[in-house]
């Protein structure tokens, strides 16, 4: 449970001012039922912030809360429950989105109207900031039906009316990962040739997950008026070509060095939808987008995170579920942080 602290606790009054006005205020976080939503609900709560999650009803999540994180029953296109979530709520963090899917119909649903609805939602609840985590696939030369979602969602956003900033994350690894590095795990865990389209000089950006999480704790913290209207890149310190990520995969499992080759982008279309039909678990639901992902560089800037708001990756070492683990200034708790978190006795 919460224990209050005294005012003579602080170490310095703008840190206490910070941390006082993060506990009067509520984050609503949807798609917190996900590896990386929890992360984010984790370190919110850390940092002092009230923080609420929708829970869809009749399902059992894998992931925990923490006891002061506050649980309601439903979800977004639920209007009573989402009513209720964001009643005296002042920021949203939307992160719940459709990745695998080769329907543009359940795309649409998922990722546009969903958005939508919550943004409908936010401007009756006056809530003061609507935060967005989009993807960085908006600078393909080419879109999948899914990038094209997301960029409807964000114009979406943008029209609303609301104070909006919009995140694009790159690749994100890490012990889960999203889709893309998921499609490639699993044939760099399977198969000692690994087969990519004729690309080897590609180049990718990977973020680690608890990178990305510390990133959006960190812009929440910002203040609204300098985030504000903005759109930022999310991604790793290090860039890297295809082959060298898939043999940082293979270490990630103890794995023999994998031999990478480069095949006509028809053969591995072919080759791809042989494994959908044969090893249906392992394949990707959708092979254009992932062949696509192996395609085209993404290398964005991140300088405007780090100058707004203190965004500072960490270097990805040989196992991309571990990250160099000294961390900056900006990402260490606040003093005032952590005595909330764990206070003093006084015998």
């Amino acid at each position: 449970m919460f224990m209050p602290m005294l005012v003579s606790d602080w170490d310095d009054a703008l840190g206490a001012q910070n941390f006082w006005e993060r506990q009067a205020q509520t984050v609503l976080v949807t798609g917190a039922h996900s590896s990386l939503g929890c992360r984010v609900v984790e370190r919110l709560n850390n940092a002092g912030w009230m923080v609420r999650v929708l829970t869809p009803v009749n399902t059992v999540s894998a992931y925990k809360f923490p006891q002061r994180v506050i649980e309601v029953p439903g979800s977004i296109s639920d209007p009573v429950a989402l009513g209720e979530a964001l009643r005296t709520c002042h920021r949203v963090l939307h992160l719940e989105e459709l990745t695998a899917s080769s329907s543009p119909k359940q795309l649409r649903l998922e990722n546009i109207e969903q958005t939508r609805l919550l943004v409908q939602a936010c401007k009756v609840a006056h809530v003061r900031q609507f935060v967005l985590v989009s993807t960085a696939k908006m600078c393909y030369r080419t879109h999948s039906f899914y990038s094209r979602s997301k960029k409807t969602a964000e114009d979406v956003l943008r029209g609303s009316g609301l104070t909006w900033t919009i995140v694009r994350p790159t690749m994100v690894v890490g012990t889960d990962g999203n889709q893309e590095y998921r499609w490639l795990r699993r044939f760099v865990k399977r198969f000692r040739i690994v087969a990519i389209p004729e690309s080897g000089s590609v180049v990718k950006r990977p973020v680690h997950e608890d990178d990305l999480a510390d990133g959006l704790n960190l812009l929440l913290q910002a203040s609204p008026h300098v985030v504000a209207y903005k759109t930022y890149n999310m991604a790793g310190r290090k860039t890297m070509t295809v082959p060298e990520l898939v043999n940082l995969i293979a270490g990630e499992y103890n794995l023999p060095h994998r031999i990478v080759l480069q095949v006509p982008r028809r053969l591995c279309q072919w080759g791809t939808h042989i494994l959908k039909w044969l090893l249906p678990s392992q394949a990707p639901v959708n092979v254009d987008d992932a062949l696509r992902g192996l395609l085209e560089d993404c290398d964005p800037d991140i300088e405007p995170a780090v100058q707004d708001f203190g965004y500072h990756p960490r270097l990805l070492t040989g196992r991309l579920s571990r990250v160099e683990q000294r961390e900056s200034p900006a990402q260490r708790p606040h003093p005032a942080t952590r005595r909330a978190l764990h206070p003093r006795r006084v015998p």
